[in-house]
């Protein structure tokens, strides 16, 4: 029996587990840059809201310090 047809099969196989290994492998790498950024862009904004809400206080304590008791 001629073994060969199945051995190339198997090859075959083979070597499409290892390319879609691969991808797998560099999609998993595309999606943790995709999560880091996405973290550090989080934490941007944050810090952002934060420095509004600072604003915000700061300003309307400026105002009541302003405004004459009445």
């Amino acid at each position: 029996e001629d073994i060969s047809e199945r051995k190339a099969y198997e090859r075959g196989l083979q070597e499409a587990k290892e390319a879609l290994e691969q991808r797998v492998a560099e999609r998993t790498v595309d999606l943790a840059r995709t999560i880091d950024n996405l973290n550090k862009t989080r934490d941007h904004l944050v810090a952002s809201e934060k420095q509004v809400a600072l604003g915000r206080l700061v300003a309307g304590l400026a105002h009541e310090l302003n405004t004459p008791i009445g």
